[in-house]
Protein backbone atom coordinates (compact mmCIF):
# COMPACT_ATOMS: atom_id res chain seq x y z
CA UNK A 1 0.00 0.00 0.00
CA UNK A 2 1.31 3.61 -0.95
CA UNK A 3 2.18 5.69 2.27
CA UNK A 4 0.53 8.79 2.82
CA UNK A 5 1.92 12.04 1.22
CA UNK A 6 2.39 13.63 4.88
CA UNK A 7 4.63 10.68 5.95
CA UNK A 8 6.15 10.43 2.51
CA UNK A 9 6.94 13.67 2.63
CA UNK A 10 8.21 13.32 6.28
CA UNK A 11 10.69 10.65 5.35
CA UNK A 12 12.00 12.41 2.04
CA UNK A 13 12.64 15.45 3.94
CA UNK A 14 14.26 13.65 6.97
CA UNK A 15 16.70 11.62 4.24
CA UNK A 16 17.36 15.29 2.75
CA UNK A 17 18.29 16.62 5.83
CA UNK A 18 20.52 13.61 7.02
CA UNK A 19 22.50 13.97 3.48
CA UNK A 20 23.07 17.42 3.38
CA UNK A 21 23.28 18.51 7.04
CA UNK A 22 23.25 22.49 7.61
CA UNK A 23 21.79 22.90 4.06
CA UNK A 24 20.26 26.47 3.96
CA UNK A 25 17.51 25.39 0.95
CA UNK A 26 16.73 21.96 3.04
CA UNK A 27 16.26 23.77 5.88
CA UNK A 28 13.93 26.31 4.39
CA UNK A 29 11.94 22.99 2.70
CA UNK A 30 11.60 21.62 6.36
CA UNK A 31 10.02 24.75 7.33
CA UNK A 32 7.82 25.33 4.30
CA UNK A 33 6.99 21.50 5.11
CA UNK A 34 5.91 22.77 8.81
CA UNK A 35 3.76 25.70 8.08
CA UNK A 36 2.01 23.58 5.77
CA UNK A 37 0.98 20.92 8.26
CA UNK A 38 -0.01 23.87 10.31
CA UNK A 39 -2.62 25.13 7.67
CA UNK A 40 -3.83 21.77 7.05
CA UNK A 41 -4.50 21.54 10.91
CA UNK A 42 -6.17 24.57 10.93
CA UNK A 43 -8.22 23.72 7.88
CA UNK A 44 -9.12 20.31 10.08
CA UNK A 45 -9.93 22.37 12.69
CA UNK A 46 -12.13 24.56 10.16
CA UNK A 47 -14.55 21.61 9.18
CA UNK A 48 -14.74 20.81 12.98
CA UNK A 49 -16.51 24.24 13.47
CA UNK A 50 -18.77 23.69 9.98
CA UNK A 51 -19.32 20.32 10.83
CA UNK A 52 -21.08 21.99 14.42
CA UNK A 53 -22.88 24.09 12.75
CA UNK A 54 -24.10 22.59 9.90
CA UNK A 55 -27.70 22.31 9.42
CA UNK A 56 -30.05 19.49 7.18
CA UNK A 57 -28.72 15.69 6.61
CA UNK A 58 -27.48 16.31 3.12
CA UNK A 59 -25.60 19.44 4.12
CA UNK A 60 -23.87 17.26 6.76
CA UNK A 61 -23.69 13.72 4.88
CA UNK A 62 -21.45 16.13 2.31
CA UNK A 63 -19.31 17.59 4.45
CA UNK A 64 -18.58 13.44 6.41
CA UNK A 65 -17.67 12.72 2.68
CA UNK A 66 -15.47 15.37 2.30
CA UNK A 67 -13.96 14.69 5.66
CA UNK A 68 -13.06 11.30 5.04
CA UNK A 69 -11.41 12.18 1.78
CA UNK A 70 -8.87 14.67 3.39
CA UNK A 71 -8.98 11.97 6.31
CA UNK A 72 -7.81 9.11 3.81
CA UNK A 73 -5.52 11.06 1.26
CA UNK A 74 -3.44 12.89 4.03
CA UNK A 75 -4.51 11.41 7.79
CA UNK A 76 -4.18 14.82 8.59
CA UNK A 77 -7.97 15.73 10.93
CA UNK A 78 -8.56 13.08 12.88
CA UNK A 79 -10.32 15.68 15.13
CA UNK A 80 -12.79 16.41 12.12
CA UNK A 81 -12.97 12.99 11.48
CA UNK A 82 -14.15 12.43 15.03
CA UNK A 83 -16.41 15.32 15.34
CA UNK A 84 -18.14 13.58 11.80
CA UNK A 85 -18.92 10.61 13.03
CA UNK A 86 -19.61 11.00 16.41
CA UNK A 87 -19.77 7.62 18.32
CA UNK A 88 -21.84 6.09 15.33
CA UNK A 89 -19.57 5.08 12.00
CA UNK A 90 -21.64 4.44 9.11
CA UNK A 91 -20.01 2.98 6.07
CA UNK A 92 -16.97 0.65 5.79
CA UNK A 93 -15.30 0.20 2.40
CA UNK A 94 -14.87 -3.64 0.74
CA UNK A 95 -11.52 -3.01 1.17
CA UNK A 96 -11.12 -2.18 4.48
CA UNK A 97 -13.55 -5.40 5.68
CA UNK A 98 -11.59 -7.78 3.41
CA UNK A 99 -8.23 -6.80 5.46
CA UNK A 100 -7.13 -8.95 7.75
CA UNK A 101 -7.98 -8.02 11.73
CA UNK A 102 -10.38 -5.43 10.27
CA UNK A 103 -12.53 -5.83 13.57
CA UNK A 104 -9.71 -6.02 15.88
CA UNK A 105 -8.89 -2.38 14.11
CA UNK A 106 -12.45 -0.87 14.29
CA UNK A 107 -14.70 -1.67 17.28
CA UNK A 108 -17.68 -0.05 15.96
CA UNK A 109 -16.97 -2.95 13.01
CA UNK A 110 -19.95 -5.37 15.34
CA UNK A 111 -19.33 -8.80 15.98
CA UNK A 112 -21.36 -10.79 13.20
CA UNK A 113 -20.50 -8.23 10.21
CA UNK A 114 -16.50 -9.44 9.29
CA UNK A 115 -18.68 -12.80 8.83
CA UNK A 116 -21.67 -12.22 7.09
CA UNK A 117 -19.73 -10.02 4.72
CA UNK A 118 -17.49 -12.64 3.92
CA UNK A 119 -20.59 -14.64 3.15
CA UNK A 120 -21.93 -12.32 1.28
CA UNK A 121 -18.84 -11.00 -0.75
CA UNK A 122 -17.94 -14.84 -1.66
CA UNK A 123 -21.32 -15.48 -3.30
CA UNK A 124 -21.32 -12.09 -5.21
CA UNK A 125 -17.49 -12.64 -6.38
CA UNK A 126 -18.28 -16.44 -6.91
CA UNK A 127 -18.17 -17.90 -10.66
CA UNK A 128 -21.13 -17.45 -12.51
CA UNK A 129 -22.64 -14.80 -10.22
CA UNK A 130 -24.67 -13.59 -12.35
CA UNK A 131 -24.44 -9.76 -11.55
CA UNK A 132 -21.79 -8.79 -13.17
CA UNK A 133 -21.44 -5.67 -12.16
CA UNK A 134 -21.96 -6.66 -8.48
CA UNK A 135 -19.08 -9.64 -9.09
CA UNK A 136 -16.88 -7.09 -10.40
CA UNK A 137 -16.96 -4.80 -7.22
CA UNK A 138 -16.91 -7.91 -4.89
CA UNK A 139 -13.37 -9.57 -6.39
CA UNK A 140 -12.48 -5.77 -6.90
CA UNK A 141 -13.90 -5.09 -3.45
CA UNK A 142 -15.09 -1.51 -4.63
CA UNK A 143 -17.92 -1.45 -2.51
CA UNK A 144 -19.34 0.02 0.98
CA UNK A 145 -21.30 -1.71 3.36
CA UNK A 146 -23.86 -0.17 6.10
CA UNK A 147 -24.67 -2.72 8.81
CA UNK A 148 -27.85 -2.98 10.74
CA UNK A 149 -28.98 -4.70 13.55
CA UNK A 150 -32.64 -4.56 12.34
CA UNK A 151 -34.76 -2.56 10.04
CA UNK A 152 -38.14 -3.36 12.09
CA UNK A 153 -37.77 -0.29 14.10
CA UNK A 154 -37.00 3.69 12.97
CA UNK A 155 -33.58 3.65 14.75
CA UNK A 156 -32.60 1.17 12.22
CA UNK A 157 -34.02 2.27 9.29
CA UNK A 158 -32.86 5.50 10.00
CA UNK A 159 -29.23 4.56 10.38
CA UNK A 160 -29.51 3.42 6.43
CA UNK A 161 -31.17 6.36 5.64
CA UNK A 162 -28.27 8.73 6.73
CA UNK A 163 -25.83 5.88 5.34
CA UNK A 164 -27.40 5.95 2.14
CA UNK A 165 -26.94 10.46 1.98
CA UNK A 166 -23.35 9.82 3.01
CA UNK A 167 -22.76 7.34 0.00
CA UNK A 168 -24.43 9.27 -2.58
CA UNK A 169 -22.44 12.71 -1.82
CA UNK A 170 -19.24 10.41 -1.64
CA UNK A 171 -20.27 8.64 -4.66
CA UNK A 172 -21.25 11.71 -6.88
CA UNK A 173 -17.45 12.89 -6.64
CA UNK A 174 -16.52 10.11 -8.68
CA UNK A 175 -16.29 9.49 -12.31
CA UNK A 176 -19.49 7.67 -13.96
CA UNK A 177 -16.57 4.96 -14.83
CA UNK A 178 -15.88 4.86 -11.25
CA UNK A 179 -18.71 5.24 -9.47
CA UNK A 180 -20.60 2.32 -11.28
CA UNK A 181 -17.70 -0.13 -9.72
CA UNK A 182 -18.87 1.28 -6.17
CA UNK A 183 -22.23 -0.39 -5.25
CA UNK A 184 -24.17 0.68 -1.54
CA UNK A 185 -24.81 -2.33 0.49
CA UNK A 186 -26.87 -3.04 3.43
CA UNK A 187 -26.83 -5.86 5.60
CA UNK A 188 -29.08 -6.96 8.38
CA UNK A 189 -28.20 -8.93 11.27
CA UNK A 190 -29.28 -12.10 10.69
CA UNK A 191 -32.29 -13.25 12.77
CA UNK A 192 -32.39 -16.58 15.14
CA UNK A 193 -34.29 -17.74 12.41
CA UNK A 194 -34.91 -17.94 8.80
CA UNK A 195 -38.08 -15.93 8.02
CA UNK A 196 -40.12 -16.25 5.07
CA UNK A 197 -39.94 -14.27 1.30
CA UNK A 198 -42.83 -12.73 1.81
CA UNK A 199 -41.78 -11.92 6.05
CA UNK A 200 -38.19 -10.70 4.67
CA UNK A 201 -40.11 -8.39 1.37
CA UNK A 202 -42.54 -6.81 3.92
CA UNK A 203 -39.45 -5.57 5.98
CA UNK A 204 -37.93 -4.50 2.57
CA UNK A 205 -40.78 -2.72 1.56
CA UNK A 206 -41.57 -0.70 4.67
CA UNK A 207 -37.75 0.57 4.76
CA UNK A 208 -37.79 2.02 0.69
CA UNK A 209 -41.20 3.34 2.20
CA UNK A 210 -38.94 5.08 5.54
CA UNK A 211 -36.77 6.19 3.00
CA UNK A 212 -38.97 7.61 0.97
CA UNK A 213 -40.99 8.99 3.84
CA UNK A 214 -38.18 10.74 4.59
CA UNK A 215 -36.70 12.31 2.08
CA UNK A 216 -35.82 15.82 2.84
CA UNK A 217 -35.96 16.21 -1.30
CA UNK A 218 -38.79 16.17 -3.71
CA UNK A 219 -39.65 13.34 -6.09
CA UNK A 220 -38.04 13.90 -9.33
CA UNK A 221 -40.37 15.57 -11.86
CA UNK A 222 -39.70 13.45 -14.27
CA UNK A 223 -39.97 10.17 -12.59
CA UNK A 224 -43.60 9.10 -12.83
CA UNK A 225 -45.07 8.51 -8.98
CA UNK A 226 -46.78 5.21 -10.19
CA UNK A 227 -44.58 2.11 -9.65
CA UNK A 228 -47.20 0.09 -12.15
CA UNK A 229 -45.23 2.41 -15.13
CA UNK A 230 -42.65 1.27 -17.34
CA UNK A 231 -40.18 4.36 -16.45
CA UNK A 232 -41.15 4.59 -12.46
CA UNK A 233 -37.89 3.88 -10.17
CA UNK A 234 -37.20 4.17 -6.41
CA UNK A 235 -35.90 7.75 -6.00
CA UNK A 236 -34.22 8.45 -2.90
CA UNK A 237 -32.28 12.78 -2.47
CA UNK A 238 -33.39 13.80 -6.29
CA UNK A 239 -32.22 10.44 -8.14
CA UNK A 240 -33.21 7.54 -9.30
CA UNK A 241 -31.11 4.44 -8.11
CA UNK A 242 -31.47 1.15 -8.86
CA UNK A 243 -32.10 -1.36 -5.89
CA UNK A 244 -32.74 -4.93 -5.32
CA UNK A 245 -33.29 -7.07 -2.38
CA UNK A 246 -31.26 -10.56 -1.58
CA UNK A 247 -32.69 -12.69 1.56
CA UNK A 248 -31.85 -15.92 2.85
CA UNK A 249 -34.89 -17.43 2.45
CA UNK A 250 -34.77 -17.32 -1.31
CA UNK A 251 -34.29 -20.79 -2.49
CA UNK A 252 -35.24 -21.91 -6.36
CA UNK A 253 -34.41 -17.23 -7.07
CA UNK A 254 -30.60 -18.68 -6.19
CA UNK A 255 -29.56 -15.58 -7.48
CA UNK A 256 -31.12 -13.35 -4.81
CA UNK A 257 -29.65 -15.64 -1.90
CA UNK A 258 -26.12 -13.45 -1.09
CA UNK A 259 -25.44 -14.94 2.67
CA UNK A 260 -27.02 -15.18 5.84
CA UNK A 261 -28.66 -11.77 5.67
CA UNK A 262 -31.05 -9.54 4.29
CA UNK A 263 -29.45 -7.90 2.19
CA UNK A 264 -29.84 -4.71 0.17
CA UNK A 265 -27.78 -3.00 -3.18
CA UNK A 266 -28.72 0.32 -4.31
CA UNK A 267 -26.40 3.00 -6.77
CA UNK A 268 -27.42 5.67 -8.57
CA UNK A 269 -29.21 5.00 -11.79
CA UNK A 270 -27.78 7.33 -14.02
CA UNK A 271 -24.19 5.59 -13.29
CA UNK A 272 -26.00 2.28 -14.05
CA UNK A 273 -27.46 3.14 -16.77
CA UNK A 274 -24.20 4.74 -18.38
CA UNK A 275 -22.96 0.58 -19.62
CA UNK A 276 -26.32 -1.00 -18.62
CA UNK A 277 -28.77 1.27 -21.07
CA UNK A 278 -31.07 -1.29 -22.76
CA UNK A 279 -31.82 1.84 -25.09
CA UNK A 280 -27.83 1.26 -26.41
CA UNK A 281 -26.16 -1.31 -28.32
CA UNK A 282 -23.86 -2.01 -25.43
CA UNK A 283 -26.42 -1.83 -22.80
CA UNK A 284 -29.08 -4.45 -24.65
CA UNK A 285 -25.91 -6.96 -25.13
CA UNK A 286 -25.27 -6.45 -20.88
CA UNK A 287 -28.65 -7.32 -19.87
CA UNK A 288 -29.04 -10.21 -22.48
CA UNK A 289 -26.11 -11.42 -21.18
CA UNK A 290 -27.24 -10.68 -17.38
CA UNK A 291 -30.72 -12.59 -18.08
CA UNK A 292 -28.91 -15.80 -19.74
CA UNK A 293 -26.45 -15.94 -16.56
CA UNK A 294 -29.67 -15.37 -14.41
CA UNK A 295 -31.31 -18.61 -15.56
CA UNK A 296 -28.14 -20.39 -16.05
CA UNK A 297 -27.43 -19.57 -12.18
CA UNK A 298 -31.00 -20.45 -10.99
CA UNK A 299 -31.22 -23.65 -13.71
CA UNK A 300 -34.86 -21.92 -14.84
CA UNK A 301 -36.40 -19.64 -17.26
CA UNK A 302 -38.22 -16.52 -15.78
CA UNK A 303 -40.90 -13.91 -16.74
CA UNK A 304 -39.04 -11.02 -18.68
CA UNK A 305 -40.40 -8.37 -16.47
CA UNK A 306 -38.36 -10.07 -13.57
CA UNK A 307 -35.40 -8.37 -15.87
CA UNK A 308 -36.95 -6.07 -18.35
CA UNK A 309 -35.72 -3.25 -20.14
CA UNK A 310 -36.75 0.17 -17.94
CA UNK A 311 -38.42 2.30 -19.60
CA UNK A 312 -40.00 -0.18 -21.38
CA UNK A 313 -44.40 -0.44 -21.33
CA UNK A 314 -43.87 -3.94 -20.02
CA UNK A 315 -41.00 -3.19 -17.48
CA UNK A 316 -42.36 -3.01 -13.53
CA UNK A 317 -39.58 -1.96 -11.90
CA UNK A 318 -40.70 -2.70 -8.46
CA UNK A 319 -40.76 -6.31 -9.74
CA UNK A 320 -36.65 -6.92 -9.69
CA UNK A 321 -36.62 -4.76 -6.24
CA UNK A 322 -38.04 -7.64 -3.97
CA UNK A 323 -38.53 -10.43 -6.67
CA UNK A 324 -41.07 -13.28 -5.99
CA UNK A 325 -40.03 -16.92 -5.29
CA UNK A 326 -39.47 -19.03 -8.13
CA UNK A 327 -42.56 -19.29 -10.27
CA UNK A 328 -45.21 -17.74 -7.75
CA UNK A 329 -46.64 -15.01 -10.16
CA UNK A 330 -47.00 -11.09 -9.32
CA UNK A 331 -50.38 -9.76 -8.12
CA UNK A 332 -51.19 -7.44 -10.90
CA UNK A 333 -51.19 -4.54 -8.59
CA UNK A 334 -49.05 -5.08 -5.39
CA UNK A 335 -46.20 -2.56 -4.90
CA UNK A 336 -46.85 -1.50 -1.54
CA UNK A 337 -45.08 2.10 -1.84
CA UNK A 338 -47.08 5.27 -1.77
CA UNK A 339 -45.47 7.90 -3.88
CA UNK A 340 -45.36 11.62 -2.89
CA UNK A 341 -44.17 14.45 -5.23
CA UNK A 342 -43.40 16.68 -2.21
CA UNK A 343 -41.35 15.51 1.04
CA UNK A 344 -43.96 14.58 3.88
CA UNK A 345 -44.16 17.89 6.42
CA UNK A 346 -42.26 17.24 9.64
Amino acid sequence: MTARPDIRIDELVAALSAERPGDPQVAALTREMSSFATELRSLGTLLVEEVASSGGDERFAKLASLVATLENRFGAVPEAAAAVRGAERLLYSWEELASPGAAERDPSIPSWGPAAFASTTEIIGGAGFPCIFGRRAGLARTGWTCFVESIADDAGKDRVRRALLQYLAHIDQLPVHVAVQQPFQVLVKPSGRILSVVEYGDQAWDLFQYLHDHDEQPWPADTPTDPDTGTWSFCFAGRELFSNVSNPAYKITKSRHVGPCLAFAMQPRKNFDVVADSATPQGHYLRERIRAKVEAYEGRPFESDELGAFGSDANREWKQMVRQEGDEPYPERWCPLHIRRQPKPC
